[in-house]
């Protein structure tokens, strides 16, 4: 894959950055986890970034009601961007369908449009997106306009091996102890929608784009080529594809487990690196490619790379499981995951947006003889000034 791109932008370079000096003992930006400069010894970290290698999101506390958190449902994560027609944030989420909980993903998920009028706002139900069974959304922008929905699942066919109708035996978002149609591995195609304006409508593209629960994570170029990062857990892998109209190769699929020689992280995949979010910074000081994942060692992850091929896992975790409150509360969730960011133009961090489940002890407790899988998606503000 070409980068030729790569060099206007570092002629060009990008304008000033606000950074951040911490103390560090590095030698060049790799050092600061291309989130900063090395100078004197020690990282100087762009706005959003924080740590002595510029490898924590520098988060701020969030509003209570920030984030998607629907009566009587579950949500797990969601893609986040400001829709310029109706001047509103919107959010394509998984969302678990007939008031189930997480435990009943893989039959009752659905992909949902939710919207708000500021980005770390409380964002209501819109409209479905894709029906059961429908799951990890994520949506990027290609050069010329179109956005593009990545996906997992597909409710049109009447069947894929080990899927199962949804449940209806759930409440308040908490799936029955008892188990249901939430059992089993499956292997549901990827598939891609598009349109021209976020709140639709949209269009399925004519091609699976791949197959299998392998977290699908876009990026397109400005030359039209997309980027995938993908898993076959807990494997993360690279494809590529010369548009979002093409095939990507490697093919994206849990099937393909040839393209485990060519993982990107194996070193640390002992970790159960999963959830990747890629994108890439053209405001930083040396462009790069980014992406944050789940860890299940440290609930988030982050790697980066200068072309996109050569990857390096930091070992500091961009955040961890406690999230704190703007009224001086904090929770440590039990689950964090699917990582997403809100994103400025330059590709820099605004919010992280999270799947979260609270701890068993949370306030809010399951009826009698239901899981304690109610879960939601979180938004949290990442502080954009020198502090």
């Amino acid at each position: 894959m070409a980068h030729t791109w790569l060099t206007l932008h570092l002629s060009l370079l990008a304008p000033l950055l606000t950074v951040r000096a911490v103390r560090s003992q590095c030698a060049d930006a790799d050092a600061c986890s291309l989130n900063g400069q090395c100078e004197r010894g020690r990282c100087r970290c762009h706005a959003g970034w924080t740590g002595t290698d510029c490898g924590v999101l520098d988060l701020l506390p969030a509003p209570r009601r920030a984030g998607y958190r629907r009566e009587n449902s579950s949500s797990w994560g969601g893609s986040v961007h400001f829709d310029e027609t109706s001047q509103r944030w919107q959010m394509f989420a998984a969302e678990m369908q007939f008031g189930c909980g997480i435990g009943a993903w893989e039959a009752n998920s659905r992909v949902v449009r939710a919207s708000s009028a500021s980005a770390d706002g409380e964002y209501r139900f819109e409209a479905e997106i894709k029906g059961t069974f429908s799951h990890e959304p994520t949506v990027v922008r290609s050069p010329e306009g179109t956005w593009l929905l990545y996906h997992i699942g597909d409710p049109a066919q009447a069947w894929f091996p080990g899927s199962q109708p949804p449940r209806v035996d759930c409440e308040g978002g908490y799936t029955p102890r008892q188990r249901g149609n939430d059992t089993g591995q499956f292997h549901p195609p990827m598939e891609v929608l598009f349109a021209q304006n976020l709140t639709g409508p949209w269009m399925q593209a004519s091609w699976h784009a791949g197959e299998g629960d392998i977290n699908p994570a876009p990026w397109v170029l400005p030359d039209g080529s997309v980027m995938l990062l993908w898993r076959i857990y807990p494997h993360i892998l690279l494809s590529t594809a010369p548009s979002w109209r093409t095939a990507f190769s490697p093919a994206p699929s849990y099937n393909n487990t040839a393209a485990i020689a060519h993982q990107l992280f194996a070193s640390w995949q002992a970790h159960g690196i999963e959830d990747p979010f890629l994108w890439h910074c053209t405001a930083c000081a040396v462009p790069a490619f980014h992406a944050i994942f789940h860890d299940h060692a440290t609930f988030g992850g982050h790697g980066f790379s200068r072309d996109g091929i050569h990857w390096t896992y930091s070992p500091t975790p961009p955040y961890s499981s406690l999230i704190p409150f703007d009224d001086g509360s904090a929770i440590r969730m039990q689950r964090r995951e699917r990582p997403h960011l809100i994103l400025d133009g330059g590709g820099q961090p605004t919010h992280l947006v999270t799947a979260v489940q609270p701890p068993p002890d949370d306030p809010t407790s399951p009826p009698p003889g239901f899981r304690n899988d109610r879960t939601y998606t979180q938004i949290q503000p990442v502080r954009r000034v020198d502090g």
